[in-house]
């Protein structure tokens, strides 16, 4: 039997030499080129023992040395260099890694990229990867200058190079390595990538670690600084598995497209990953390494840095990476995973309870404890939120993590409109995150910075410096070519508008909103933007165009099989049928929209829905009924922290009591007529308000607000609107009170 050929697998450094222009020495000179070797093999055997060297071959006047320390290599490389003079002119390419060992000789990426560099060399000097000087434990009186990335003959990626500089070494210019160089993107073009989520080749329970880490890749890349980056969720709506490369450039508008796989085995992982340029239809970069699974946390960071470093953006991704456990990040990973996948309220707490372990593992995991404090704010439960996110940003301002803290202040602020709404607090809160963002080079934390301040102005009637900043968030959203951004900005302008009463202009972005939300074919965009065309509607006084507009946003939403947006769209039928007098069609969208939100279990949207059947079943008198459903509305907000609208829920509760001939607590609404709550009440409201107090100054109030209401009704709808059974029932106590 014939003996097996024994393959080995190691670590080392390579190093290609030869002389220059001895091709041409060999035609002139053959005697001389001959002399040359030889005394290149003379000067190079004692320097290899020197230091640790191995000579593998010699092809020509080329060789091949193999060194197990990296700095042995350079050092030999350097002593090597200066002891040649003018007429023996060597040049000298050195890369490390793993190689393969067979019969005495070696093979693999590594010495292919060394023979490359060497081809690149200019006479006397010496070209290094950047790498292999990444391997260096010192580089003490050793000094490099970078050439740049460079495209290197069969090699499948751009390698970064450098040359060793010193006396007796001739040091190239970089201007001089220009043309070889490769330049990703020019300088006035923001580059666009989509970063398809790693697939996942190793056991199925391990999908959340190639889930996870291209997640969080994709938010690191976006934070970096100035480079469009598709959303992940955008890149999920798409069938892209059996895309090729081309194809999913086109599919997501994007210059580039990074793919990669990645192998959990035991304690290490395996990855692999290609960053494709449709420009020059060919992959201009790629990484293959092993890493072991106690440096998970350091994975991304590393991923972000070689990705962002072939797009020509400097960058340090890896040395922004908080530094906490890997179970913890392990964790954290699989709470992100099933979040998104989430399908019911059990994958919520799977994931809260992750999450909770996580910081449990390390303490000093901010980015987990975001994440926990979103999954509370998502669905409504404020005071946890709260709480999160007042621990997060005491700890992130202690550090100095800005990121986090950006990050905690848009939570807060979040929390201060919707629990509290205390616009004030909450435009005080999201000012501090747009000055901390504009020192950070993450440009979507400041885009959404400008968006959120310009929101609550705009909510303040301060329109001018709403429009200002909505617009400057809308050209940053542009620049990174965040659609769903632009969409909301589109949005928060047109809300804006809305509010400011110019509906024209505000119909305006709606209409953008809405085309590009049909281009991307999205129909969640689609729904939400004729969602909002419908609000116009409404206001107008078109309910027939409103309601039309709604129900083709409900069809949408029902394909999409999206509970909570069609619970959300259920209940702005509702609330149109209500107020045209359509009691039955509005108890049948309001009691369906209930269904929903008791099986999403979302407190402030059930607080919501019993609410508005509540005040159904008042307007129909049927007053216990009423009582029922605005009981467990007034309990729930209770429970979430929304004082408003159990305020707001009370006025009801005491006009069905009064209806019953019921006591109530007068003391609670006179209370209640001290505080600035009531400058929040619409017209329908402020009537209750009359009601139960039996004050005459809320009827004249409720009266003046149903004529201001009207006076952005157009004229073809104005008479339907007083026609309405609250107008009507305003307008007839009105006149009945002060005529």
């Amino acid at each position: 039997m014939a003996n097996q050929t024994k393959i080995e697998r190691e670590m080392a450094a390579i190093m290609f030499t030869d002389i220059v222009g001895y091709t041409k020495l060999t035609a002139e000179n053959e005697e001389k080129a001959f002399q040359l070797i030889k005394r290149k093999r003379e000067l190079l055997l004692p320097l290899l023992k020197k230091h640790s060297g191995e000579l593998i071959k010699e092809i020509g006047d080329g060789t091949l040395t193999k060194y197990n320390d990296t700095k042995n290599a350079i050092d030999c490389a350097n002593d090597f260099q200066c002891s040649t003079d003018n007429e023996l002119n060597v040049r000298a390419g050195i890369h490390s890694g793993e190689v393969i060992i067979e019969d005495g000789d070696v093979f693999g990426d590594v010495v292919n990229i060394a023979s490359r560099l060497e081809s690149i060399a200019q006479p006397k000097s010496i070209l290094i990867s950047k790498e292999t000087i990444d391997k260096l434990e010192s580089k003490e009186s050793l000094n490099f200058i970078p050439l740049g990335l460079q495209s290197l003959k069969g090699v499948g990626r751009l390698i970064e190079v450098y040359a060793l500089t010193g006396q007796n070494l001739h040091t190239p210019k970089p201007e001089d390595y220009e043309k070889d160089r490769v330049n990703a993107h020019s300088g006035n073009e923001v580059p666009s990538i989509a970063i398809i989520p790693f697939e996942n080749k190793g056991s199925k329970e391990n999908a959340f670690y190639a889930y996870g880490i291209s997640a969080d890749l994709i938010n690191d890349c976006t934070d970096a600084g100035i480079i469009k980056v598709v959303p992940m969720k955008d890149i999920e709506k798409m069938n892209y598995s059996s895309m090729e490369f081309k194809e999913l450039s086109e599919t997501f508008n994007s210059r580039y497209i990074a793919q990669g796989l990645l192998w959990k085995m035991d304690d290490m992982f395996q990855l692999s990953i290609d960053l494709y340029d449709s420009k020059s239809d060919s992959v201009i970069w790629s990484d293959r390494w092993q890493e072991d699974w106690n440096a998970l946390t350091q994975i991304k960071g590393k991923l972000c840095d070689g990705l962002l470093k072939a797009l020509n953006i400097n960058s340090k991704v890896s040395e922004k990476v908080e530094t906490f456990s890997s179970e913890a990040y392990k964790s954290y990973l699989e709470a992100i995973f099933i979040w998104e996948k989430r399908e019911n309220e059990a994958d919520v707490l799977r994931s809260r309870k992750l999450l909770e372990k996580a910081i449990e593992l390390d303490g000093n995991f901010l980015g987990a404890r975001a994440w926990l404090a979103w999954t509370f704010l998502n669905v409504g439960e404020f005071d946890l939120a709260l709480d999160y996110y007042k621990l997060i940003e005491q700890d992130a301002e202690e550090i100095g993590d800005t990121d986090n803290l950006v990050r905690a202040l848009h939570g807060l602020g979040e929390i201060c409109l919707v629990k509290d709404n205390n616009k004030e607090k909450g435009l005080s809160i999201f000012k501090k995150s747009l000055l901390l963002s504009k020192g950070l080079s993450n440009k979507r934390a400041l885009g959404n910075s400008y968006a959120k301040v310009g929101t609550v102005y705009g909510m303040m009637n301060d329109f001018s410096k709403s429009i200002d900043h909505l617009e400057k968030a809308l050209d940053i959203f542009i620049t990174l070519d965040l659609k769903h951004l632009i969409m909301s900005a589109y949005s928060n302008l047109g809300t804006t508008c809305f509010v400011k009463g110019d509906y024209d202009k505000s119909m305006f972005y709606y209409n953008k909103n809405l085309k590009i939300a049909t281009e991307s074919g999205v129909s969640v965009n689609i729904a939400s933007a004729q969602d909002s065309i419908a609000h116009i509607y409404k206001h107008v006084g078109d309910y027939s165009k409103a309601i039309e507009m709604k129900k083709s946003a409900l069809a949408f939403y029902t394909d999409l099989n999206d509970d909570r947006m069609l619970e959300r769209v259920l209940y702005s039928l509702g609330h149109m049928y209500f107020d045209m007098g359509r009691f039955d069609e509005s108890l049948k969208s309001f009691t369906k929209g209930l269904e929903l939100a008791r099986k999403t279990k979302l407190k402030d949207s059930i607080s919501s829905g019993c609410n508005r059947i509540g005040a159904i079943y008042y307007e129909i008198g049927d007053y216990n009924k009423a009582v029922e459903f605005i009981e467990e509305a007034i309990k729930l907000n209770r429970e979430i922290g929304r004082d408003l609208h159990k305020k707001v829920s009370m006025l009801e509760l005491f006009a069905c009591y009064k209806n019953l001939n019921k006591e109530f607590d007068l003391q609670k609404i006179k209370e209640l007529e001290k505080e600035d709550f009531i400058k929040n009440l619409d017209c329908r409201d402020t009537f209750l308000f009359y009601i139960v107090s039996g004050n005459e100054k809320h009827l004249k109030t409720a009266y003046e607000l149903l004529f201001k209401n009207a006076e952005n009704i157009e004229e073809a709808h104005k008479s339907k609107y007083f026609e309405f059974p609250n107008s009507k029932r305003i307008i007839e106590e009105y006149n009945e009170v002060f005529q």
